[in-house]
């Protein structure tokens, strides 16, 4: 059924700013939880039409719009397959800003072909998909290497991020009721901060320290997960997602990826990293990588163990921040099922015996 307000709502939008023809139908897709996606359909005396239309949260503002904006462009100059192109407005823009007591920006997307083959939650991607979606992350860090994008998105670097993650977390837990989810963070807060003190640690002041200058820095997806990859005929037909997009370390893209598509959720392993597939992921990235900026470089290697750590509570981050401020949690289990994932891998990452094993892993 039909929302009619919100119909009436968006019919304008289009219409005023497009030229693809009137809004007939639309259909929310629930993907993600930062912004509102749907697919609409149009028609015009001649052609019917679907599209991706995507309405931003609130909280980005049109300079890291037009930065990720400026990513998917370039991909797309770049004859980059697997990337939906950008709907131009009548005067030539990529998006719409609307401003009703704040901006609200609105974007359409080309409709990528394939399905949704995985979740980032407990993915258990194939063999096949492992290697093929190290090649695309390889592919994509060849083609955006050499870009200088429009604006900024305003999250720091990761290093530089950690700081202030440990001190939100921190006054989350202070706030915390008496939820599972409370629960749960209050047990892992010690953690959580000793993690990201000896990370800082080792990237600021350790022996490691004095090759942190030689990381490439590059524009990269910082959301890379299996999730955000379309399939097809057993290949990958589509990426997307790039609403998180930001120069930072390069290894920090990859370290992402690794936690997202290898870790281990269900069973005796849980919690725990699966050191086949993550060999396998990375053994094709580095292999797909014969460009710039080429195979991750020896300070890459040895930092990316630890990077692993920063990604980890990168996403650690993210679940909690979601969960506290949200206005509606519809099931606080999902968020403490996440929780829980990933503080089993932050206990996992700490064991030394587990932590040297992925340091001869990238060697």
């Amino acid at each position: 059924m039909i929302d009619e307000n919100f119909f009436h709502e968006l019919k304008p939008i289009i219409s005023t700013n497009y030229s693809i023809g009137d809004l007939v139908n639309f259909e929310q897709i629930h993907l993600g939880s930062v912004n509102k996606s749907f697919i609409i359909k149009t028609a015009d005396r001649i052609n019917k039409k679907a599209y991706f239309f995507r309405i931003y949260n609130p909280g980005k503002t049109q300079g890291e719009i037009e930065f990720e904006h400026s990513v998917i462009t370039h991909l797309k100059k770049k004859r980059f397959g697997l990337v939906a192109g950008l709907i131009r407005t009548k005067d030539g823009k990529t998006f719409v800003n609307q401003t009703k007591g704040q901006d609200r920006f609105y974007a359409i997307f080309d409709i990528l072909p394939g399905k949704d083959k995985y979740s980032w939650v407990n993915p258990e991607c194939s063999k096949n998909d492992l290697n093929d979606a190290g090649g695309v992350l390889a592919k994509f860090h060849n083609l955006v290497f050499d870009l200088k994008p429009e604006q900024k998105r305003c999250e720091p670097k990761i290093m530089d991020l950690l700081p202030r993650i440990a001190q939100s977390v921190s006054g989350c837990a202070e706030k915390t009721g008496e939820t599972p989810f409370d629960i749960c963070l209050r047990k892992n807060l010690d953690t959580i901060i000793s993690t990201i003190d000896q990370t800082l640690n080792v990237f600021v002041c350790g022996v490691l320290g004095s090759e942190y200058r030689d990381l490439v820095q590059m524009v990269i997806h910082c959301d890379y997960h299996p999730g955000n990859l379309k399939f097809q005929n057993n290949a990958i037909t589509g990426l997307f997602d790039f609403d998180w997009s930001k120069v930072d370390a390069r290894c920090f893209d990859v370290a992402l990826a690794i936690t997202y598509f290898c870790t281990i959720w269900e069973g005796n392993g849980g919690g725990s990293l699966h050191m086949e597939k993550a060999s396998i992921f990375f053994q094709n990235y580095q292999k797909a990588l014969t460009a710039d900026p080429g195979p991750l470089n020896d300070p890459e290697l040895k930092y990316l163990p630890h990077m692993i750590k920063a990604a980890n509570i990168y996403v650690i981050n993210w679940i909690i921040q979601d969960f506290y401020n949200k206005e509606i949690i519809i099931d606080p289990y999902v968020h403490i099922k996440y929780l829980q994932h990933h503080t089993r891998f932050l206990t996992w990452l700490e064991k030394n015996r587990n932590f040297n094993g992925l340091e001869k892993l990238f060697l």
